[in-house]
């Protein structure tokens, strides 16, 4: 076993939170999706392991991680009975509102999710249940939400912060059961054990789930943001194609959570190509196409959760153009509405 993968990791443990960021599938930009598997973890890395590779601006205890140009990701929230708030930026733009975050704190318009229930993260809070999805820009290029929204690329990676609730006797609420479209016959049943079943023993069927099982940039500036070796190239968070996916509101409340964070934490992104140069290791795979995915039979999938109630999101996010897209005012379709047109 080599040095570096000793240091490995599949997750990022916030506040008591266990957080594992999934490669998955890039959805098209002018469908509306449901939700792609989850095609094995990213490598998360800690900063301080690797101080002489690393951008002389990265804070040794937050963690970094390697993605291809427009690669895709999710993030899965661990499992657990009491339940915490949780902040998810990119480029210190919030997902759930679209606004700069110069500190992490909770907001009573609900710029966070609740976890449990919530299972997971895909991307950029829409309106009308539905997310755009996370995809990787280099910083420099426009593309990132951070650059569209503000006119400056400088923040980059991914910002995480968890708050526990006041009363540490609070129950937290199950998490939601997963349930797949299109699974293949010799696997259709496995994904119907329930959230959370298969990441430690993954599916030998398919070898694909949905899933189972950084302090956060409280000040913008000076040593937190992204600092730039012409080797190693930094990146941010775009907008992709639309998923269907809910972000829940708070079944508890606004005050019910403390007001500092438990705690934080920032996931630096560079480009699988400088991955090397940083680790000494070849970098992940390159992610599959829509037509390897199709052609797999891997299955798409989705969560019964219309009692759930949908945060608000922001509308602004749908107006970002997508990374690497020609023409971003296509009208979205449902994809069941395209498998039907394709039938007739």
């Amino acid at each position: 076993m080599r040095a570096t993968e000793k240091l490995r990791r599949n997750l990022v443990e916030v506040g008591g939170l266990a957080v594992t960021p999934y490669r998955t599938l890039r959805t098209p930009y002018d469908t509306i999706s449901e939700l792609p598997a989850g095609l094995g973890t990213f490598p998360v890395y800690k900063v301080s392991d690797f101080k002489s590779g690393v951008p002389s601006h990265w804070e040794g205890e937050f963690h970094f991680m390697p993605m291809y140009d427009s690669e895709a990701l999710w993030m899965n929230f661990g499992n657990r009975t009491k339940p915490v708030a949780v902040v998810v930026a990119a480029g210190a733009i919030n997902a759930v509102t679209g606004k700069r975050m110069e500190k992490a704190i909770l907001e009573r318009d609900q710029n966070y999710l609740v976890a449990p229930p919530q299972p997971w993260i895909d991307g950029w809070k829409d309106e009308g249940g539905t997310v755009y999805q996370f995809v990787a820009a280099e910083l420099g290029s426009g593309e990132t939400i951070e650059g569209q929204f503000t006119g400056e690329e400088k923040t980059g990676g991914i910002q995480i912060a968890v708050f526990n609730p006041k009363n540490p006797n609070l129950l937290a609420q199950p998490r939601q059961r997963e349930h797949a479209f299109g699974a293949p016959s010799n696997v259709k049943g496995i994904y119907n054990e329930g959230y959370g079943s298969t990441l430690s023993a993954p599916v030998k069927a398919s070898g694909y789930t949905r899933s189972r099982d950084h302090p956060f940039l409280v000040t913008l500036g000076g040593g937190a943001t992204l600092g730039r070796r012409p080797e190693v190239r930094s990146m941010g968070l775009g907008r992709g194609g639309r998923i269907r996916q809910k972000i829940y509101t708070d079944p508890h409340g606004f005050e019910v959570w403390k007001e500092s964070p438990e705690g934080s934490t920032c996931i630096y992104l560079v480009r699988s190509e400088d991955f090397r140069t940083i680790t000494g290791e070849d970098p992940p795979h390159k992610p599959l196409t829509r037509e390897d995915y199709e052609r797999r039979g891997i299955p798409w999938f989705g969560l019964s959760d219309k009692d759930k109630g949908d945060a608000k999101g922001n509308l602004q996010f749908g107006v970002a153009k997508p990374v690497g897209a020609k023409d971003p005012e296509v009208e979205p379709k449902d994809v069941f509405q395209i498998l039907d047109e394709n039938s007739k």
